[in-house]
């Protein structure tokens, strides 16, 4: 009677492992492993002339095993064809993952520049060391203050004899907007070194929406004043003077009438803006850098999967441009081509993959036309 009770346990002992290691392999086969990391990735990119591929760009990149760039190298090809150094940067990090400084060495292996960051107990950047090595080394350094939510809110430079070249205060708001900024620093003007001041003031609406943004900058006796009105997160009034004479000015006269301008419920994102962007004089037109206005549309359409398959613009109610993307079995990108209806120019773009779902190459066709290529190889951890 004993024995066949311990036969009896003894077979079902072996059953329920048996279950569980099917179990474990199922699980295995409905949840495979994740991609290799990429431990080094090669990337050539040629112009194409006459048929003929012409290199001008050459660059290894070599990650850690947490996906971080540790180095990255430019080559140039000799008169023998052969990838000589042009530039080699090396990256570092702490043990606890913290960027800690960059080394730069041109082709003889010279160090040329170098940054070092100093953390504080909070493992906020409190001290950037940038050194130029020359027959003498120049040094500058970048000391920072937080306020309590962790922004930046003043930061000093200084060179190598402690003389302060350059200051940044800001102010935010409770929620996170950046409210005012001014900055100085010296520049050279005419064989003369002169002082040069930028001050900005943000106005917020009660959604978080930038309402206003005014900019002075001073640079010895010329003064500009540039001053951007804003509805839901678009200009609809850009006003610029020079030395108090009005020199230009936009002013969208849809700013009322437009359909497509919609209130939003919650404030988009603000971006953390890291320096004071000056007047671009060149880029004066607002709608060259204001993506959505009421005078640009842009509309997709999705495959079963959630995926683009066309994307098309419309100016002034008008289709301007059309996007067509195609996919792989497995979901990959391997064509978009652009079709432009005011020029009738085709721009196709076809990729290929290796099987780890990374590039390998990138083609651009110009209305039939190879133009472009860009050749991708990869090195693995743990190569499957």
């Amino acid at each position: 009677m004993i024995i066949n009770i311990f036969k009896n346990t003894s077979r079902l002992f072996i059953l329920c492992n048996l279950s569980m290691l099917w179990i474990v392999l199922v699980a295995f086969q409905l949840y495979p492993q994740s991609p290799p990391q990429v431990k080094t990735k090669s990337h050539k990119f040629f112009l194409i002339k006459s048929d003929q591929p012409i290199l001008e760009q050459h660059t290894e990149t070599k990650y850690n095993i947490h996906g971080e760039i540790i180095e990255y190298a430019e080559y140039i090809e000799n008169d023998k064809g052969k990838p000589v150094l042009k530039q080699l940067k090396l990256i570092k990090y702490n043990v606890e993952g913290l960027y800690i400084g960059t080394m730069v060495y041109d082709n003889n292996n010279a160090l040329i520049w170098s940054e070092e960051n100093t953390y504080n107990e909070a493992d906020q950047v409190v001290k950037i060391t940038h050194t130029k090595y020359e027959e003498t080394p120049i040094v500058t350094y970048t000391v920072l203050s937080y306020d309590k939510d962790g922004h930046v809110v003043l930061s000093k430079t200084f060179d190598q004899k402690d003389s302060q070249v350059s200051e940044q205060k800001r102010t935010y708001a409770a929620t996170g907007e950046l409210i005012s900024a001014i900055s100085w620093t010296y520049v050279h003007h005419n064989s003369k070194v002169i002082k040069k001041t930028i001050s900005l003031d943000n106005v917020y609406n009660n959604r978080g929406q930038i309402i206003q943004s005014t900019l002075l900058s001073q640079e010895g006796k010329e003064r500009i004043k540039d001053i951007k009105l804003f509805k839901n997160n678009a200009i609809i009034d850009w006003t610029k003077y020079r030395n108090g004479r009005l020199i230009s000015q936009f002013t969208n006269i849809k700013q009322d009438s437009s359909p497509l301008l919609r209130e939003y419920k919650l404030p988009p994102p603000i971006p953390q803006q890291k320096i004071i962007l000056e007047y671009d004089d060149a880029k004066r037109d607002p709608l060259e850098n204001i993506p959505h206005t009421p005078f640009k549309t842009v509309t997709f359409k999705n495959n079963k999967l959630g995926l683009p398959t066309k994307r098309i613009t419309r100016t002034n109610n008008q289709v301007s441009e059309v996007i067509y993307y195609s996919y792989n079995e497995v979901g990959l990108l391997i064509s978009e081509k652009k079709h432009d209806k005011l020029t009738h120019d085709i721009e196709e773009i076809q990729y290929e993959y290796d099987p780890n779902k990374n590039p390998t190459i990138k083609k651009i066709f110009y209305n039939g036309l190879l133009t472009q290529q860009h050749l991708y190889s990869y090195e693995y951890y743990h190569q499957r």
